[in-house]
């Protein structure tokens, strides 16, 4: 299938230096490109409550499953009088030509619920499930339900295998508004290790006045711990933001590209083996992260670009997936220095 116009590949450098090193390289990634950005001190505009999206509009000229996608994290949907909305100006893309690689589901496993109900922010009743292998139909109660450590060989996706990362992705390192001003992505495509199976939904929203950033709740699950944890078999995650405040890899655990490796050596992988959240997931006996919260720093008035990628690395077999929730403004900044809130990710508590 060709690739659409939107998803131009880019050149992906062979980086072989260690994260250290590529750190180092990068080395203006506590401020963003061109220097500090100086915090507006208008009012922050960015609603508190947002509206649930209904079902997608058959009549609607995007395709179906792309409008799914983005309504399960409250984007283009029609508020109500006391809801606002994220308002997309560049429309979504979902590139996944495996239909079973991804869904839109009210429950994953017999655990997994959307965080509006205990949050308040979203109000959808839906996660976003995207996977590196191939999911079961929803059930009965719009619910994924996996058979019993299937994620371990789910085989082939019909999505992506090789070549480049999906534009704008880049493992180069460099802060200059195009590379990968984390330096995170360096690690896992390092050597010539390749992607496959690879899918990514992209959106691009204008920030509202007084508002300095986004978040993001999720979760993510790898059929890769503990066995192949840590190895080049590393599955990654990446949350990609165009913004003047910074562009690059955002998706970061302490430093690092998000896999099943880092996780582990943060120990932030929360659900373990025979654990109750597992259930009903196909990752029981390997590993969950529980809710993390991602943190995205943005400037207001401008137009912000997100790509969310996922990517088998090294086997095209062994299954990783995440979960999408609750994407939301933020009035308060996030940084990347260690002054104030840490931009990236960080688990949330009891989740």
């Amino acid at each position: 299938m060709p690739t659409p116009p939107a998803w131009r590949p880019l050149r992906v450098a062979l980086v072989t230096c260690s994260v250290a090193a590529a750190l180092a390289c990068a080395d203006d990634l506590v401020e963003p490109q061109g220097g500090p950005v100086a915090m507006s001190v208008e009012e922050c505009e960015a609603p508190t409550r947002y509206a649930a999206c209904g079902p997608a509009d058959a009549s609607s000229s995007e395709a179906p499953g792309v409008e799914q996608a983005s309504r399960a994290l409250g984007l283009g949907c029609e508020p109500g009088p006391d809801e606002s909305s994220l308002p997309e100006v560049g429309g979504a893309g979902l590139l996944a030509v495996d239909p079973d690689s991804w869904r839109v589901a009210e429950r994953f496993g017999s655990w997994w619920t959307p965080r509006a109900t205990s949050e308040g922010h979203n109000l959808d009743a839906r996660l976003l499930l995207l996977s590196t292998g191939r999911l079961p139909a929803l059930d009965v109660d719009a619910a994924v339900v996996a058979a019993p450590g299937s994620a371990l060989d789910q085989g082939e996706t019909h999505n992506p295998d090789g070549g480049p990362l999906f534009a704008p992705l880049t493992s180069e390192p460099g802060c200059d508004g195009a590379l990968d001003c984390s330096g995170s992505l360096a690690e896992p495509f390092a050597h010539g290790a390749e992607p496959h199976d690879a899918l990514a939904l992209s959106t691009a929203l204008e920030v509202p006045p007084g508002t300095h950033g986004l978040r993001l709740d999720l979760a993510y699950f790898s059929a890769e711990y503990p066995e192949f944890t840590p190895s080049a078999f590393n599955d990654v995650l990446a949350v990609w933001s165009t913004s003047e405040a910074f562009t690059g890899n955002v998706a970061l655990v302490e430093g690092r590209a998000l896999t099943a490796s880092s996780l582990s050596a943060a120990g932030w992988m929360r659900h373990r083996g025979d654990d109750p959240a597992l259930a009903g997931t196909g990752f029981e006996g390997h590993g969950g992260s529980g809710w993390l919260e991602l943190r995205v720093p943005v400037v207001p008035g401008e137009r912000v670009e997100l790509t969310i990628y996922l990517a088998d690395v090294g086997d095209d077999s062994v299954a990783s997936a995440v979960l999408l929730d609750d994407l939301r403004w933020d009035c308060e900044p996030c940084s990347f220095d260690g002054e104030g809130p840490a931009c990236g990710l960080a688990p949330r508590p009891n989740a």
